[in-house]
C-alpha cells in the first residue's frame, strides 16, 4: 500500500512539471497601464510566447505594423521597464545578452528590416530571476515602453511579468523576422 501511494505521489508531481505556456501572464487588476491602442498609431506592440527555465525568462514581443508607410527597423528597440502605474522602473538594459545568461540569438548581429503594411518584426527581452541581495526589495516590471529609432514615438505595451529578483538587468535581442 505505502509503495501505491508513493508512486501516486511521484506521478502527481511529474504531472506538475508540464511544459511551458506559451501565454504571458494577465495584467493585475490594479494595472494603470494602457497598451497600445487598436493600432491607432499604425504600429502596435502585441506580447509574444514567453520562456522560463531555472531562473532565466525570456519574453517575445511583437511589432505589427498595421499603418500605410513602411517602417524600417535596425539595430535594437530602445526599452524602458515600467511598473503597474506606468512609470519607469530603475533597471539597467543591455543590447545583447549583457552577461545574464548565453543566448545566441540575443548575441546575433543586427540586421536592418523593413516593415510593409501588415508586416511584423519581433525582438526579446532575457533576464534572470535571482536575488543577489536578498536585503533589496525585488524589482518588477508591469509593462514595457519601446522605442524603435532615437528620437521615435514611445510605444506601450502591458500584461507582462518581468520579475527581474534584484539583479535589476535586463537584455535585449536585436530585432529579428517574425
Amino acid at each position: 500500500m505505502s509503495r501505491l501511494l508513493a508512486l501516486l505521489g511521484v506521478l502527481a508531481m511529474l504531472a506538475a512539471c508540464g511544459s511551458e505556456s506559451e501565454s504571458v501572464s494577465t495584467p493585475s487588476k490594479n494595472s494603470k497601464l494602457k497598451p497600445t491602442s487598436s493600432c491607432s498609431a499604425g504600429l502596435e506592440l502585441r506580447a509574444g510566447s514567453s520562456e522560463a527555465a531555472t531562473g532565466v525568462r525570456v519574453q517575445k514581443i511583437e511589432l505589427v505594423n498595421c499603418g500605410a508607410e513602411p517602417v524600417v527597423l535596425d539595430g535594437y528597440p530602445q526599452v524602458k521597464v515600467l511598473d503597474e502605474s506606468g512609470r519607469a522602473v530603475d533597471v539597467e538594459v543591455g543590447n545583447g545578452s549583457s552577461g545574464i545568461a548565453t543566448v545566441e540569438s540575443f548575441d546575433a548581429q543586427p540586421q536592418q528590416l523593413t516593415l510593409t503594411t501588415e508586416g511584423s518584426a519581433v525582438f526579446s527581452i532575457l533576464w534572470r530571476n535571482t536575488y543577489d541581495d536578498v536585503s533589496a526589495p525585488p524589482v518588477v516590471g508591469a509593462g514595457l515602453e519601446v522605442v524603435l529609432a532615437p528620437g521615435g514615438a514611445p510605444l506601450r505595451i502591458s500584461g507582462l511579468s518581468i520579475d527581474l529578483g534584484s539583479t535589476g538587468k535586463l537584455g535585449l535581442s536585436p530585432w529579428g523576422s517574425s
